[in-house]
């Protein structure tokens, strides 16, 4: 239930950011009573802490260097469809590529150096599970975010 409010919230958002404050408190998104809507625009989206949270988020996502790009599919759904579904589930190399790409090509130099060493390690030792070649190749994981693999919620 937190993760459907907080993606729900997190669209309401998206309304705010894209029109002036007027505007967003005469448009009530439909199913959304007017004085929750007004609660959460003034009381949640703009208070300090939200605007403080919401600028540090901004400017994590903007220093990634290997960022992936599903969009909101995901990691376990493109893991699914590359063969995952009939029990052959892709190498860590594939997955890497197909969450990291743009156009079919990967387009940071860190993530074509890191997919090269993925590609490296697969081939030569492909006895190693897809969580073996993440930890060789960025070190030892925490079990809520596994690289290639996503978030705990996403599985």
């Amino acid at each position: 239930m937190r993760r459907l409010w907080n993606n729900w919230r997190g669209s309401l958002h998206m309304i705010l950011k894209s029109k002036p404050l007027r505007d967003v408190l005469m448009d009530v998104p439909e199913g959304v009573d007017k004085s929750d809507w007004e609660w959460l625009v003034k009381e949640h989206f703009l208070s300090e802490k939200f605007k403080e949270r919401s600028m540090r988020n901004s400017v994590n996502r903007s220093n990634l260097i290997m960022p992936h790009r599903t969009g909101s599919k995901p990691i376990r759904e493109i893991i699914y469809e590359l063969g995952g579904k009939d029990g052959n589930p892709p190498d860590m190399a594939t997955i890497f590529f197909e969450t990291h790409k743009k156009d079919d090509k990967l387009v940071e130099p860190k993530t074509n150096e890191k997919y090269a060493e993925i590609q490296e390690l697969v081939q030569s030792e492909p006895s190693l599970t897809n969580i073996e070649v993440v930890e060789r190749c960025f070190g030892p994981q925490c079990k809520s975010n596994v690289v290639g693999f996503g978030g705990w919620d996403n599985r």
